[in-house]
């Protein structure tokens, strides 16, 4: 059984704290991966640029487990922590994108193809489109986009490593 000494001894030594971080990484892959190939709702490039720090975090994560020094998993979580920082970022411009507050990338929109000056050229411009535009939203939930609920969570996972990483630091140097 599992005791609350238990739970804050792992806290304190980082490994619960990763668990969490890599629990949501998964999890996230997982919901992401899910809605792609059983709901079939197709991913535009900022949502697959939305994919990669998960995937870091969780292999930081993965890693911060097996290291001893709470320094070293205080550094994972504090990279984490910039890694989530970073997707929340990606995550507002998708929102802004989909709102229509900005324009996306070049990968985001169809390109002009009435630029084509030959079959050929058209149907070169024509593959290489994006299949699903950035500014299209497949799915909402109470009025939020997949981007927009990836900048709440994305934004908490943000906090939640950087306290965490200054609590290990704390605990490390005896404060």
């Amino acid at each position: 059984m599992v005791t609350k000494a238990d739970i804050i001894k792992g806290f304190e030594t980082g490994v619960l704290p990763l668990a969490a971080v890599l629990f949501v990484c998964v999890f996230s892959l997982a919901a992401a991966l899910v809605a792609q190939y059983v709901f079939g709702l197709a991913p535009c490039i900022l949502c697959i640029y939305q994919r990669w720090p998960f995937v870091v975090v969780g292999l930081l994560a993965m890693l911060g487990l097996f290291l001893r020094p709470m320094r070293s998993r205080a550094g994972v979580l504090f990279l984490s922590a910039i890694a989530f920082a970073v997707n929340c970022g990606i995550a507002i411009f998708h929102v802004g994108v989909e709102q229509k507050w900005w324009k996306g990338t070049d990968a985001c929109h169809l390109p002009d193809l009435s630029q084509a000056t030959s079959t050929e050229e058209f149907m070169a411009m024509l593959e290489a489109a994006p299949t699903t535009p950035c500014d299209q939203i497949p799915w909402e939930f109470m009025g939020l986009s997949m981007a927009g609920m990836n900048v709440i969570l994305c934004f908490a996972m943000a906090i939640f490593c950087l306290g965490a990483s200054v609590f290990l630091v704390r605990k490390a140097n005896g404060l």
